[in-house]
Parts: C-alpha cells; structure tokens; sequence
C-alpha cells in the first residue's frame, strides 16, 4: 500500500464464514483412524473446533489408544485435510 492508501475493510473468517472447514476435520480424523483400525471414530466439538492438530491428536489418543503417537497422528491428520480442500472435497 502507498502512503496515502489505507485498510478500508478487514473480514475474520470464523469457520463457515467463507469456507466450512470443520466437516473436513472429521472426514479427516475418521478417515485417519479407520485406517488405522478404529472406524467411526470421532471426537467431540469441543476437542477438535479451533485446536490444532496437535490438541486433536492428543485427545484422539485419550480416546482412542490404538491411534497411534500423538505426533505422528497429527501430522497424517493434517495432511488428509490438506488433501480434501486441495481437491474441494466434501463430507
């Protein structure tokens, strides 16, 4: 921006605003422990809405020990959502 410019507008995205990303998340984390032997895994709102991968792989972990490390899990977890909004997949 020049000096005589200036911000006129600024737009926080809370999810759903523009993009619904939290059905990806759970697509991705059943998906991840289907995989890995747990199908219809979930988790609740709470533990998975405005977390990171790590929190929601923790908590994963908690719920489900056959998930695998924390950080391993996170990491995939990250990656299948990756996938699915790269390609405009839906739940």
């Amino acid at each position: 921006m020049g000096e005589t410019e200036c911000v006129r507008a600024v737009l926080f995205d809370l999810d759903g605003t523009l993009v619904d990303s939290e059905a990806l998340t759970d697509r991705a984390i059943c998906e991840e422990l289907a995989a890995r032997g747990t199908p219809m895994a979930a988790l609740p709102p709470e533990a998975s809405r405005g977390r990171t991968w790590a929190d929601s792989a923790q908590a994963l972990g908690a719920r489900y020990p056959a998930a695998g490390g924390p950080k391993e899990l996170a990491a995939c977890l990250e990656q299948r959502w990756i996938e699915y909004a790269e390609q405009g997949i839906s739940p």
